[in-house]
């Protein structure tokens, strides 16, 4: 799969299905200082850098960043290739089988694309470690067909955290326009953050947001989603 040549930090994903389970490999590259991070299931397990200059061999031909680890006692090798004059793409292999990208995949017959309904019905106010006060959403996510539910709290920075790294694993994909936009953030002097009709109007855009994204194909399989709503 093609990267983009901007240089905006790009994400891509697999998810590789072994006896025991199924496993998340997510690609996290910035295809301008060439850093790259590699995660399994959530956890480091590389950390490099993958630019043009590096991943060009002496010669002037391509070459290739590897990436080897081990899932399940098996091989998996994550090549970062050179495209063109200023791109990359992607390919991982496990046990010597190519893994298809999450966002090219069809469809999944483990049912993790049942349609998902979102809402945000509720807000409290909280201390932080500094004891400074910020408010905190209600996250509610559930399957409309196994009446799976999961409820979680989460602060505006959240959001917006969720909302780059989603975006990330769209770039390069026609889908990438069908991801809303987020409730534009408001500058603390001049709007009072704590105003209870501020809190419901963010409440209910937060709300519309996530009801919109969750029925973005795709959207229901990325681990960055799942990790935030608490899917897995």
């Amino acid at each position: 799969h093609m990267g983009n040549a901007a240089g905006t930090p790009i994400t891509r994903s697999w998810i590789v299905p072994t006896s025991t389970k199924r496993h998340y490999i997510v690609l996290r590259h910035n295809t301008v200082s060439g850093k790259r991070v590699v995660l399994l299931n959530g956890e480091l397990v590389d950390k490099g850098e993958s630019s043009l200059i590096t991943t060009r061999t002496k010669f002037g031909e391509p070459g290739d960043s590897n990436v080897m680890f081990q899932v399940d006692g098996q091989d998996c090798v994550l090549r970062i290739l050179p495209a063109g004059k200023l791109g990359f793409k992607y390919s991982l292999t496990y046990n010597g089988r190519e893994i298809p990208e999450s966002n090219q995949m069809i469809h999944d017959d483990s049912g993790d694309d049942e349609d998902f309904t979102a809402s945000v019905p509720n807000t409290k106010l909280a201390n932080d470690t500094t004891g400074k006060q910020h408010v905190q959403y209600e996250v509610i996510v559930k399957g409309r067909l196994s009446g799976r539910t999961f409820s979680t709290w989460k602060r505006f920075k959240d959001f917006d955290t969720l909302n780059t790294l989603v975006r990330s694993a769209y770039y390069g994909n026609h889908l990438l326009t069908n991801i809303p936009p987020l409730p534009k953030k408001k500058v603390k002097m001049i709007s009072n953050h704590l105003d209870t009709s501020f809190i419901e109007e963010r409440r209910q855009g937060l709300e519309e947001y996530l009801r919109k994204l969750v029925n973005v194909p795709r959207v229901t399989r990325n681990p960055d989603f799942r990790q935030f709503v608490g899917l897995d």
